[in-house]
């Protein structure tokens, strides 16, 4: 079985790379935090007003996010993949 650039990079190559995820994780999740701060909930009228302007056409969202989902789940999945891990862990 041939091993990915990340595994033959050795020990260090892999802590290095899971302190990068990490990082990148923390970033995101304080620049999220950070814009979310600023956003304030809508009045009660304005969502009793968009509640009955339009019917929900629920199959349409549910079959959306399904497909989503399981294109998500294919991607991560090829990903791994190419790090030399089974599919089905990314999935």
């Amino acid at each position: 079985m041939a091993k990915s650039r990340l595994i033959r990079g050795g020990k260090l190559a892999t802590i290095g790379f899971y302190l990068l995820m990490v990082v990148i994780g923390l970033g995101l999740f304080f620049l999220i935090r950070e814009q979310g701060k600023h956003l304030s909930a809508p009045h009660v009228d304005a969502i009793a007003k968009a509640a009955n302007s339009a019917p929900i056409n629920t199959l349409l969202h549910f079959l959306l996010s399904l497909a989503t989902v399981i294109i998500t789940a294919r991607g991560v999945g090829s990903f791994f993949k190419l790090l030399g891990q089974p599919p089905v862990i990314g999935e």
